[in-house]
């Protein structure tokens, strides 16, 4: 389920990021596009269909991996069970507004690293540092490191936790990032080199005092480091090394007024070779570039001398391998994705997100990271990159998924006919989305940010499928934002969001709506500022997690944030859990499941279980990072997170499924969907798996 803090919002409304286009009436049916449904391309090559075990249920069926028509068709290699190099095959083809959408690790912040030698992508965020490669994401390192050089199977990099350049790490065959022993203290700005007995690392000035200090540019032959450079109060900030007798770096320092200085390691010494280049990228000894002055101008040279190729503000630099440049031109209306190739500039179109932070070039295409996730950039068009928001929903006999064109920040709902996903495009800014499992029919709540050229405004809408497409079954307004859905007993619906008032404060807000064409919408007040997750135990208790704002008017006085959950039981709000340190510091983002009535599990740490009116916590050293969980009957759940699938059957927990969990879904057979780092996965849900701790007497909840 998603649920999206109101942090978001201010965000959203602080720094425009809404689109400020004729304002489109909060009524009618406009929300969708209906005169842009296309059908993807969905060909991903022969034998996309992979069979991979997991599991442990030796009785029956496994989970086993499924092919591209279960989220919309991804670059081929994503199902493929072959190690195949990223950059050895061709990147995805976006055509219209449907483009290929590629399971990422996490949501969120994504910075783009690295493209190594055998094809493999680089990343890291929140949740930690990735590598794709052939079939899927590998969990390398739990923490956000920034890996700047690889060979052999070997990565060095530094970490980025809590915004510190760190000491120099290396990670040796995909484990985890360790401190090399006997490198050089904290700093670490940029690491290069041609294997790792020819590694340079360059630091970063971060003392916090004004005293001058020396930051230096060491060298490691295999036996000892040296200091072979140093800028006073400066940076070395980007590098290449061609062989062990070539190579290249930038820094940057005040007497520089802002501007970089590039040298040139000619196997005995640094040498300055020009001022002002900054932003560094190279195929070869005889092929660099590099961005100009203050970012201004794209410059090339051939080994012997730089020339000036463009005269333009750019911002970050890619190079892939047919040639070409990509970079971002800076305008009068913002930033544009540019290829520069033959003497020439060829400009894709202007992205909504904000896809500038960075980016590498693999094969002909660009990889770009940022604040909504990945994309993928080739000479053919542009896709978003990122999870489907639900897997699958089925519904009225059909499959339906939800998912994001994160490039155009448009919201698509597909619906799958023979052995493809036909794409209903959303209007523009509408980016959440739900598809309440378990809805009798075919239903779709959608929320775009409108414009009335006076203030970016919330407008929600429920939509229903008849006769071959979607239509407006009820108009929420404008104002209200929902944070997440789920179907109820008798083909009910509900939403749990946060209404603004004309006064600017916001109330939480419950809404019920019924099936059918005309369905009954029922609006309840919450006691609380915001809601969340919401869940029913199919008795018609609804059960939410919220949070209130408390404090004074007084912009010098700290507000008070606290977290809820409350049950809304017989027309009437009932407090069951505040948060508190013996549960969690905040529970505003958690999700929760409800199984019976008087059952319900939190998604959080120690998976806290409300039974029969007391909260109690499961296996809370495991149980740290759940993001999901489905009931399957009376004392049987599954939790997933990074520490795998688990079962609990009343007494044990077993890990059935060793892999990072990111979705699960239940589907009308009675199997289930699960979105791993290895990919999708379909099946019944094994039984039986090593035992990860017992129960028996869980610990007090508060």
């Amino acid at each position: 389920m998603q649920r999206h803090a109101i942090a978001l919002l201010v965000w959203a409304l602080a720094t425009g990021c809404c689109d400020t286009g004729a304002h489109a009436p909060a009524t009618g049916t406009d929300v969708v596009d209906s005169d842009e449904t296309d059908s993807p391309d969905t060909s991903t090559g022969e034998d996309v269909a992979a069979s991979d075990s997991a599991g442990t249920d030796a009785e029956g069926p496994v989970l086993t991996r499924v092919d591209g028509g279960i989220l919309p068709a991804p670059p081929r290699i994503w199902f493929e069970s072959t190690q195949v190099s990223l950059c050895s095959v061709a990147p995805p083809v976006c055509e219209n507004d449907l483009c290929a959408v590629l399971p990422t690790p996490v949501g969120g912040y994504v910075e783009v690293h690295h493209v190594d030698a055998d094809g493999g992508l680089w990343i890291s965020t929140a949740a930690g540092t990735y590598r794709l490669y052939g079939d899927g994401w590998t969990r390398v390192d739990s923490r956000r490191v920034a890996v700047g050089f690889t060979a052999g199977g070997v990565a060095f990099g530094w970490s980025l936790d809590e915004g510190k350049h760190s000491h120099l790490l290396r990670s040796d065959g995909g484990g985890a990032f360790a401190p090399v022993e006997g490198a050089p203290g904290d700093g670490v700005g940029t690491v290069f080199g041609t294997s790792p007995t020819d590694l340079w690392v360059g630091y970063v000035n971060t003392n916090p005092w004004p005293t001058p200090v020396e930051v230096p540019l060491y060298h490691w032959d295999g036996l000892a480091w040296t200091v072979q450079s140093t800028v006073w109060n400066g940076s070395f900030t980007d590098g290449w090394a061609a062989s062990s007798a070539r190579a290249w770096v930038t820094r940057g320092s005040p007497q520089l007024l802002g501007e970089e200085e590039l040298l040139v390691w000619d196997g005995v010494g640094w040498q300055p070779e020009e001022v002002g280049l900054s932003v560094l990228r190279a195929r070869s000894g005889a092929d660099l570039w590099a961005l100009g002055p203050k970012r201004v101008g794209l410059y090339h040279s051939d080994g012997a001398g730089w020339t000036l190729a463009s005269d333009e503000a750019l911002r970050a630099l890619a190079l892939t391998d047919d040639g070409a440049a990509w970079t971002w031109r800076v305008g009068d209306d913002g930033l544009t994705l540019a290829r520069w190739s033959t003497g020439d500039w060829s400009s894709l179109p202007e992205l909504d997100a904000p896809f500038t932070t960075s980016m590498v070039g693999c094969g002909d295409a660009v990889w770009l990271g940022g604040g909504p996730g990945l994309a993928v950039a080739s000479p053919t068009g542009l896709c978003g990159v990122g999870a489907a928001d639900a897997l699958v929903v089925e519904a009225g006999g059909q499959r339906f998924a939800s998912w994001t064109d994160r490039a155009r920040n448009r919201g698509v709902i597909g619906r799958w006919v023979d052995g493809a996903w036909e794409g209903t495009v959303l209007r523009p800014r509408a980016q959440w989305r739900f598809l309440p499992p378990g809805a009798s029919e075919p239903m779709a709540l959608v929320h775009a940010w409108d414009d009335d050229s006076t203030a970016a405004r919330s407008v929600a809408a429920v939509l229903r499928w008849s006769a071959g497409g979607w239509v407006q079954a009820h108009d929420l307004g404008v104002d209200f934002v929902p944070n997440d859905a789920c179907a109820g007993s008798a083909g009910s619906s509900w939403v749990a969001g946060a209404y603004r008032r004309m006064s600017g404060h916001w109330v939480g807000r419950l809404v019920r709506f019924g099936g059918g064409e005309s369905p009954e919408v029922t609006l309840f007040e919450a006691p609380v500022d915001f809601l969340g997750a919401v869940a029913e135990t199919g008795d018609g208790d609804v059960w939410v997690v919220g949070h209130e704002v408390r404090g004074s008017d007084n912009l010098f006085e700290e507000l008070e944030t606290v977290h809820h959950v409350w049950r809304w039981h017989a027309e009437a709000w009932s407090h069951v859990m505040q948060s508190s340190s013996s549960v969690a510091t905040d529970v505003s983002s958690w999700d929760v499941v409800a199984g019976a009535a008087d059952d319900v599990w939190l998604m959080g740490p120690g998976v806290p279980r409300w039974q029969a009116g007391v909260w109690t916590r499961h296996c809370p050293e495991v149980l740290t990072g759940a993001r999901v969980a489905h009931v399957l009957g009376v004392d049987d759940v599954v939790v997933g997170g990074d520490f795998g699938l688990l079962r609990f059957d009343g007494e044990t927990w077993r890990r059935v499924l060793d892999a990072d969990i990111f979705a699960l879904q239940a589907l009308a057979d009675g199997s289930y969907l699960v979105r791993t780092d290895r990919g999708v996965l379909e099946g019944p849900l094994p039984a039986a798996g090593e035992v990860v701790c017992a129960t028996s007497d869980p610990a007090p909840a508060r």
